[in-house]
């Protein structure tokens, strides 16, 4: 006689021979489970591109670049910081406080640095509140696709250095107690 597949022990049989296939429902449960980690597992890698963290140049603007490396390096050196860090749509936020202790340089030499950048049409810059909002110039880099190039939209990684912190966890701290 042929196995109806449900037997009283709890469990299911597969095939012509149910000897060799007879499993609990919790095995088949855990093999269940297995091949969904796997499944996800190999979603995960598909989606997880090696072109993540590319960003699109455009080849006009290298004598741009080219010349910015001998007008002024740390002009240079913020270009590529930001370009690697921006988001999706080309900006990011942080201080001037911030680039001076990162490129362990004075204000002011950052100062001068991003006035070459804006000069040069490389960098744009918003205000948001008294925060800089740096924006890379989309005819040069641009890091989403590029039909999106015409559109900005600020949901921007925000940057802080250190004493930013201290004087962030003070002001949360004074919200707390009241003051």
């Amino acid at each position: 006689m042929k196995n109806s597949g449900l037997e009283a022990k709890g469990s299911f049989s597969v095939g012509d021979n149910p000897a060799e296939y007879d499993v609990t429902f919790e095995e088949r449960e855990q093999a269940l489970q297995k091949i969904t980690e796997m499944q996800e597992k190999l979603h995960r890698k598909e989606r997880h591109s090696p072109y993540e963290r590319f960003a699109q140049t455009n080849l006009d603007g290298t004598d741009k670049l080219i010349a910015l490396t001998q007008k002024n390096a740390l002009a240079m050196q913020i270009y590529l910081f930001i370009a690697d860090r921006m988001d999706g749509l080309n900006s990011l936020v942080c201080s001037y406080t911030f680039l001076a202790e990162y490129f362990q340089v004075s204000k002011s030499s950052v100062t001068r640095a991003v006035r070459v950048l804006r000069e040069e049409k490389i960098l744009y810059i918003m205000k948001s509140g008294s925060a800089n909002v740096y924006i890379l110039n989309p005819e040069i880099v641009w890091k989403s696709y590029g039909s999106n190039v015409r559109y900005c939209e600020f949901k921007s990684k925000v940057l802080l250095c250190e004493s930013e912190q201290d004087k962030l966890n003070t002001f949360y701290q004074n919200a707390e107690a009241g003051d």
